[in-house]
């Protein structure tokens, strides 16, 4: 199915307030994202909150901030009374009214029908279902009523809800991604669309929102699948468009099951605390379930979007992996100069490292050069820099295979005090040259001692980039503490 002309594409992401934004729902709010700005069209946001009871306190500001990270952007949106931008969204739970407006239009129509089963019989029809291996169906019981006994029932003020009135004939929805599928009519329900307490189900709420949204593509995952029949049901029997349906094939994790936000990792805030760019991650969930994204494209939400195509997009099994993301992470800081790291973990280094607020322009990149090296996250980075940034806690430090460390450490002290110059990594490497002549020692012998005295590490980034970043002084202070630990 080919994509529409660029000035009737309209989609929409439209996830509940039930916790943090889970890697599947980043992935299809990016996918909407990517085939909005492809075709020119618009992408709004709306929540989902019918289902009171599930709603999460600040559920709504975690998820903008979720969505604002990964740079995905939304249009405003009005309904002719009201601006729906991201700062004033549309909320389902503030539309009922609208709702039970289509709710009498589908009554009108004899597409619904009044249901006052009460919970007991409801619960037996899905026992009996289950024994018989079949998936729970309402058995059409308050569709068969005689006017005597509505009129009854009305009277007596019973509880009751709507039901949509499905028709014995197979629904077939044409999907974006998972071509023809087709509904068994014997197979389908009659779904609730208004409750007992006169608020409407997230069926009827969608199509409604959906149409007076002017939607015209629906992309969201599979999960949503069995209630595309109803919700094509409701669009036809009130002579509404019809939009295009495309279902992406659920994310599963590295043993082959559904991915859960109880595996951890499985969360935008997890995955950006654990230290991944939010470009990294719209590039690999951009090219989960398609294969043939280009080497030299999706480095960027613009040239993602650029080379979005939505027929690439295959049904069946996607694993998401979370070993493959930090690779994909690890290629995005390989590609980004110091001064581009710097500038993305500015206000967390100094958050962590309070003193780098001081540091010269070149300083503080130079840190981000020290931190860098085969670093998979931002968060690897910002911890190599503790054995630089902070002095090194000589206890925990083991001198015991360092028989010379002494010898060596009063040598580059004494070089230390000789030199009144300007310090670089020029000045530190001749320094090294220096102390290796007076000690006649090399390599491991030499550089070993000299890292454990600055760093308290031994292995790390070239000692003369460390000696270069510190300076003397704080060279020459880290030393003498040292010398003073090791004669004890």
């Amino acid at each position: 199915m080919k994509q529409t002309t660029s000035d009737i594409v309209r989609v929409r992401f439209a996830p509940s307030p039930t916790g943090g934004l889970h890697i599947g729902g980043a992935r299809t709010a990016l996918l909407n994202y990517l085939f909005a700005r492809r075709a020119g069209g618009k992408l709004f946001l709306r929540i989902e909150d019918t289902d009171v009871e599930r709603a999460l306190a600040g559920a709504v500001e975690a998820l903008q901030a979720d969505l604002d990270w990964l740079g995905i952007r939304f249009d405003d949106w009005s309904d002719g009374e009201t601006l729906h931008s991201q700062q004033n969204l549309l909320r389902q739970s503030q539309r009922q009214t609208r709702y039970a407006q289509i709710a009498a239009e589908l009554q009108s129509r004899s597409a619904t029908y009044k249901c006052w089963c009460p919970p007991e019989r409801l619960t037996l029809l899905r026992q009996n279902a289950a024994q018989k291996n079949l998936p729970p169906r309402y058995d059409k019981h308050c569709l068969r009523l005689t006017q005597c006994e509505i009129d009854e029932f009305t009277a007596l003020g019973r509880p009751y809800v709507v039901r949509l009135k499905m028709l014995d004939k197979p629904v077939v929805i044409d999907d974006l991604f998972k071509e023809t599928v087709a509904f068994a009519g014997r197979n389908l329900d009659d779904p609730i669309l208004i409750r007992s307490d006169g608020a409407a189900t997230s069926i009827l709420a969608g199509v409604v929102d959906d149409h007076d949204m002017g939607i015209t593509h629906i992309l969201r995952g599979e999960e949503w699948l069995p209630s595309t029949p109803y919700q094509k049901f409701i669009f036809e029997a009130l002579a509404w468009p019809t939009p295009c349906w495309g279902h992406l094939s659920m994310l599963l994790d590295e043993s082959g099951r559904k991915l859960s936000k109880r595996i951890g990792n499985a969360t935008v805030e997890e995955i950006r605390v654990a230290g991944v760019l939010p470009q990294a991650l719209c590039r690999y969930i951009a090219g989960l379930g398609r294969g043939n994204l280009k080497p030299d494209a999706g480095w960027t939400l613009e040239s993602l979007a650029q080379d979005f195509d939505a027929e690439a997009y295959r049904s069946g099994e996607i694993i998401y992996a979370h070993t493959a993301l930090l690779g994909e992470n690890q290629r995005f800081i390989q590609r980004l100069s110091d001064r581009e790291l710097w500038d993305s973990l500015a206000s967390q280094l100094i958050e962590r490292y309070p003193e780098m607020r001081a540091r010269s322009d070149e300083r503080q990149v130079a840190a981000i050069h020290l931190g860098r090296e085969g670093a998979k996250t931002t968060r690897q980075i910002i911890d190599n820099l503790s054995c630089i940034i902070e002095r090194p806690n000589l206890a925990t430090v083991d001198f015991s295979l360092q028989t010379r460390a002494t010898f060596v450490i009063a040598a580059y002290i004494d070089e230390l005090k000789n030199n009144n110059s300007g310090w670089d990594k020029d000045v530190a490497k001749r320094f090294l040259e220096n102390v290796a002549v007076r000690t006649g020692l090399k390599g491991a012998a030499l550089f070993t001692s000299l890292r454990l005295t600055l760093t308290g590490q031994p292995h790390g980034p070239k000692l003369t980039d460390i000696i270069g970043f510190l300076g003397r002084e704080e060279c020459l202070e880290r030393a003498k503490k040292a010398i003073i630990f090791l004669k004890g």
